[in-house]
């Protein structure tokens, strides 16, 4: 089943650290179980049932600050804006270190521009000025989650390059460098024909790590956050070109580039 980090894994949100409310260890247990429940309708698109399980399991492991970030990224892609800004800025409240908090600084960035302020406001928008802000909503996110895909993938080369210049040739970089380059021109190519802008900083110079251990460390990292980037995008589109390229690349990120920076790099 498809396993999308931009719904963090059992095993990240069970290690997150816990403030003075901890869960017991039934509730726990119940807790993974009404995540997996709202992870698999995450993948069907039920958001707005997937956001309600995420909530429940919140309430029953409420030291997991991490599914603030769960609840909000359903909300948003239900289109409940308001619910996904508020559990977007309980995400970076309480959590104050994660690879997410850029992404999410983002999101809320779109959503305070596209949704509406409060309750009566909304209800005061007519028909017409409410559809207008849906659809522009929702070209907002189908710009920002395809353009963060392909700045990530971007980003990539930038440090596998940079490896290799440093380093020599050193493997798996050389081999995984060549694949992202190809990603790159794909992502690039569903960009442009939608018509959005591509990012300018994807591509900036880094600084190679010292050690090629380093560099393994910070590729499997980054690994991580191309998977979370794609599988956002993959969340956001119903687009079969869009779904059945980011689908193969999250996969392609998780399975085996970020395998083969954690196994086979030297240690």
């Amino acid at each position: 089943m498809q396993q999308h980090l931009a719904r963090l894994s059992l095993a990240v949100w069970i290690g997150a650290s816990a403030s003075v409310a901890h869960a017991a260890p039934s509730q726990l247990d119940r807790a993974k179980a009404v995540y997996a429940e709202g992870k698999a309708l995450l993948d069907k698109k039920n958001y707005i049932d997937a956001g309600a399980k995420f909530e429940e399991a919140y309430r029953l492991a409420p030291d997991k600050h991490l599914f603030n970030y769960n609840i909000a990224t359903a909300a948003e892609l239900a289109g409940d804006c308001q619910r996904a800004q508020r559990h977007y800025r309980m995400f970076l409240d309480l959590v104050p270190e994660h690879a997410s908090r850029k992404d999410v600084v983002k999101s809320l960035a779109v959503l305070e521009k596209t949704c509406a302020r409060d309750d009566e406001g909304a209800a005061a928008l007519s028909i017409e000025a409410r559809g207008d802000r849906e659809a522009e909503r929702g070209k907002a996110i189908a710009e920002r989650v395809l353009t963060d895909a392909l700045r990530a993938t971007e980003q990539s080369i930038a440090r596998y390059e940079a490896v290799l210049l440093r380093h020599g040739k050193q493997q798996p970089f050389a081999q995984i460098v060549r694949v992202k380059r190809r990603d790159r021109k794909k992502i690039a190519k569903l960009v442009d024909a939608r018509g959005f802008t591509a990012p300018t900083d994807g591509s900036a110079e880094v600084e190679a790590p010292v050690t090629v251990e380093q560099a393994c460390r910070q590729a499997a990292q980054q690994e991580d956050r191309n998977a979370a980037a794609y599988g956002k995008a993959y969340d956001a589109y119903e687009d079969d070109d869009v779904v059945k390229l980011m689908d193969k690349l999250q996969r392609r990120a998780e399975e085996r580039h970020g395998r083969a920076f954690r196994d086979t790099c030297p240690r």
